[in-house]
């Protein structure tokens, strides 16, 4: 489950150390496929909440390089874990 992933990454980050995380959002039709979890608006950020957040954004845009053009969105964090 999306947990034990996030709680396994957070864990195995050293103190001082970041993760780099890029996510497709609930909004993304195009990737609604069986066992695929799509976040939602915000929640990448509030699980991160306990780390400092170097930087988080949320965007879509369309993507044309396969099939016929559709938008994607996405949620981007960079999170810095802190001293324990």
């Amino acid at each position: 489950t999306k947990e034990i992933f996030f709680d396994k990454i957070k864990k195995w980050t050293k103190n001082g150390g970041c993760n780099i995380i890029s996510v497709f959002r609930d909004k993304d039709s195009n990737v609604k496929k069986k066992g695929v979890y799509l976040f939602e608006r915000g929640e990448l950020k509030e699980i991160y909440s306990d780390w400092s957040i170097e930087r988080y954004q949320e965007f879509s845009f369309t993507d044309t390089k396969h099939s016929k053009p559709h938008k994607h969105h996405v949620s981007q964090i960079i999170a810095k874990k802190g001293q324990d």
